[in-house]
């Protein structure tokens, strides 16, 4: 049965409330070898998005979590705003952000289903599995909508998100993919781009070996036990199999323009 949008909300709050490995409050709970190298897949295939932000940009960060993109987009572009429905999590990224001596961003709690910023804020809009978790298709829509609102004429908009019906629990919309494309178009946006990032049928062998490696007490032993299973079997495949067969993956990146209104133009 789906969650609300309300209930998982409340859900990811809790649960970067009582984190203490941040990563672990935003990505797989009590699996930080795999975490570390989610950070790193998903890093590998934004590349690409990340080589289009220029010095002079203005960023906004969707659903940024604990900052995990938001302080490395800070490097790359003018200012980044990084917004969250979690209170625990902007705090945490204020502090960060403090200690960290970063001028250029700003952080506030705000729902992405109502955007306060004016039209066309932004040269680029990212959401890295945020907007998978609004389980209601018009809701979806509404956020597509309102990132696409706040994106500048020539700007993008950048999703990385879970486009798969086969993932049954209660905590992603579950669409296909082609199902996206479709509310993203009636949102107003026509895709530039896309391509996948992940081989399910191999996740649904290695993820259990992990699980199961938790039953090891010795600390040193377990992690090293998960980083030969990830880097020496996972990581070759996803790094090149998802480029061949992109059709395969349950997560995409999108990349994301503003339709043009042909009738305005003339």
């Amino acid at each position: 049965m789906k969650k609300t949008v309300e209930e998982i909300k409340s859900y990811w709050d809790q649960r970067i409330a009582k984190s203490k490995d941040l990563w672990d409050g935003v990505l797989w709970e009590g699996m930080p070898t795999w975490n570390k190298y989610i950070d790193e897949l998903q890093m590998y295939y934004l590349k690409k998005v990340f080589n289009m932000i220029r010095p002079s940009d203005i960023v906004l960060d969707l659903g940024c979590g604990v900052g995990r993109f938001t302080f490395r987009l800070a490097h790359l572009c003018k200012v980044v705003y990084g917004v969250d429905s979690s209170k625990h999590a902007i705090d945490i990224c204020i502090k960060k952000a403090i200690d960290g001596g970063f001028s250029n961003v700003k952080f506030e709690v705000m729902d992405v289903r109502k955007l306060n910023f004016e039209d066309e804020t932004f040269d680029l809009v990212l959401s890295v599995t945020c907007l998978q978790h609004i389980t209601d298709v018009h809701d979806l829509t509404v956020a597509i909508r309102e990132a696409l609102r706040v994106t500048k004429k020539e700007g993008k908009v950048i999703l990385l998100e879970c486009t798969t019906d086969k993932r049954k629990d209660g905590f992603v919309v579950s669409l296909p993919r082609n199902k996206w494309f479709e509310i993203i178009k009636d949102a107003g946006g026509k895709i530039e781009d896309w391509y996948g990032i992940d081989v399910p049928f191999l996740r649904k062998i290695i993820l259990p070996l992990l699980s199961s490696t938790r039953k090891i007490k010795v600390d040193k032993l377990r992690k090293l036990i998960e980083m030969v299973i990830i880097y020496l079997f996972i990581k070759p495949i996803e790094y090149t199999i998802p480029k061949i067969l992109k059709n395969q993956s349950w997560y995409t990146v999108v990349i994301i323009s503003k339709q043009i209104d042909e009738s305005a133009k003339k």
